[in-house]
C-alpha cells in the first residue's frame, strides 16, 4: 500500500490531453481531494479494496457523497448555462420577429410611396 503517487498524478493532470483515471492508492477522502487538486480536476481515481464494502476502512457511502458533492457545482453551472442559452435564443427570436415586422412596414411604406404619382418614375429604378 503505497498510497497516492503524487508526482504521477500531477504529471497526468499536466500532460494528458484526455480525461484519465489513476488506479488505486486511495485510503481516505483526503486522498480523493489530493488527486483532484494535483490532477487539476482532469484526473479521476478508482477506489477498490479500501472501501468498507470490500473489507477496507473507507466508507462507500461517504465516497458516494463526496463524488455527488463534486458534481453539484458543475450541475448548477450547467443549469445556469442552459438558462442563459434559452434567454439568448428567446432574445434572438424576438429580434428576428421585430426585424420581420420592420421589413414588412418598410415594404408597405415603399408600396405607398411607389403608388404616389410623383415618385413612380424615381422608385422604379430602385
Amino acid at each position: 500500500r503505497i498510497g497516492i503517487m503524487e508526482d504521477l498524478v500531477e504529471k497526468l493532470g499536466e500532460w494528458s490531453p484526455i480525461p484519465v483515471t489513476y488506479a488505486g492508492g486511495a485510503r481516505s477522502l483526503a486522498d480523493l481531494e489530493l488527486v483532484k487538486k494535483l490532477g487539476k480536476g482532469k484526473v479521476d481515481i478508482t477506489v477498490g479494496s479500501a472501501l468498507d464494502i470490500f473489507g477496507g476502512d473507507l466508507s462507500y457511502e461517504k465516497v458516494v457523497q463526496w463524488h455527488d458533492s463534486q458534481h453539484k457545482d458543475s450541475d448548477d453551472e450547467y443549469e445556469r448555462s442552459l438558462a442563459m442559452a434559452a434567454e439568448a435564443a428567446l432574445a434572438a427570436a424576438f429580434a428576428s420577429e421585430k426585424a420581420i415586422e420592420v421589413a414588412e412596414k418598410t415594404k408597405q411604406s415603399y408600396n405607398v410611396l411607389k403608388s404616389l404619382p410623383c415618385q413612380q418614375t424615381r422608385l422604379k429604378s430602385v
